[in-house]
C-alpha cells in the first residue's frame, strides 16, 4: 500500500499516524500492512491501476476520479492545510485573502490544485525540500502545506522563525482507499480503524507522535498557536 506522506504520518521506522494506525487495524483481520512512499500522483495512479493494493492518504472524493478505488469509511485522521511564512506580516483568512501574495505548493496536491490552479504567480515545487527552499529565497510569500509534515520538515531542516498562519485555509478528514480486488477486506477493515477511533487509541497515538514534534518546533522559533492533540 502507498501513502504521499512522510512523518509524522509515515515514517521509515514505522513510528508514524498511519503507520499505527493501519498497522493496528489490519492486525485485527490478521493480514499485515506495509507502508511505502511515492510522490501524490504516481501514488494515485499505482493504486487506481491495482499496481499497489491501495493509497493511504486521501481525502473523500477522490473515488470520482479515480473508480477502482474503494473508501475505507473510518477517518484515521485528520489533516490541516496551511499556510507557511516567514514574513511576520503575512496575513490572510481564507482562501481568497491569498490572492495577495506569492504562493507554492507541491505538485499532486489536489486541494492547492483545485483553489490556486488560476494563479499566474504560483509555483509548483516537486518536493518540501524545493517548496520551503523558494520560501527561505523569498521566491515565495506562503509555502502551501500539511501543517504537521511541514513542523516536521522544519524541524529537520534547522528553519527559525517559521510561522504558520492561521486560521487553517482547510480541515479535512484523511481516509484508506484500497484497490476494487480488495472489496472484501472493505467493510471489516472500516469496522477494525472505527473501533479505534471509538476506544482512544487514535488520541494516544496522537500524543505520542505530535506533541514532540510541535514542542520541538515552538522551542525552534517557529510560531504555531495549535494547541490541540
Amino acid at each position: 500500500m502507498n501513502a504521499a506522506a512522510r512523518a509524522p504520518f509515515t515514517t521509515p521506522e514505522g513510528t508514524g499516524i498511519l503507520d499505527y494506525m493501519i498497522s493496528e487495524a489490519f492486525g485485527k483481520l490478521d493480514r499485515k500492512a506495509k507502508i511505502h512512499h511515492l510522490p501524490p500522483e504516481r501514488a494515485l495512479r499505482n493504486a487506481n491501476e491495482g499496481i499497489d493494493d491501495g493509497d493511504a492518504f486521501r481525502v473523500k472524493g477522490i473515488e470520482e476520479e479515480y473508480p477502482n478505488l474503494i473508501r475505507v469509511d473510518a477517518p484515521y485522521s485528520g489533516m490541516d492545510f496551511v499556510g507557511f511564512a516567514l514574513d511576520p506580516g503575512v496575513s490572510f483568512q481564507g482562501w481568497k485573502g491569498l490572492e495577495n501574495y506569492r504562493v507554492g505548493y507541491i505538485r499532486g496536491w489536489k486541494v492547492f490544485e483545485a483553489r490556486v490552479t488560476d494563479r499566474t504567480d504560483r509555483i509548483v515545487a516537486e518536493t518540501p525540500d524545493q517548496l520551503f527552499t523558494l520560501l527561505e529565497k523569498g521566491r515565495i510569500d506562503v509555502a502551501l502545506f500539511n501543517r504537521w509534515m511541514g513542523v516536521v520538515y522544519a524541524n529537520s531542516r534547522d528553519v527559525h522563525d517559521l510561522r504558520i498562519v492561521e486560521p487553517s485555509l482547510a480541515k479535512l478528514n484523511l481516509y484508506v482507499y484500497l484497490h476494487k480486488k480488495h472489496e472484501e477486506i472493505v467493510a471489516p477493515l472500516t469496522r477494525a480503524l472505527q473501533c479505534l477511533i471509538d476506544n482512544g487509541y487514535r488520541k494516544t497515538v496522537y500524543d505520542r507522535v505530535l506533541r514532540p514534534i510541535h514542542e520541538q518546533f515552538v522551542a525552534r522559533g517557529g510560531i504555531s498557536t495549535w494547541t490541540g492533540f
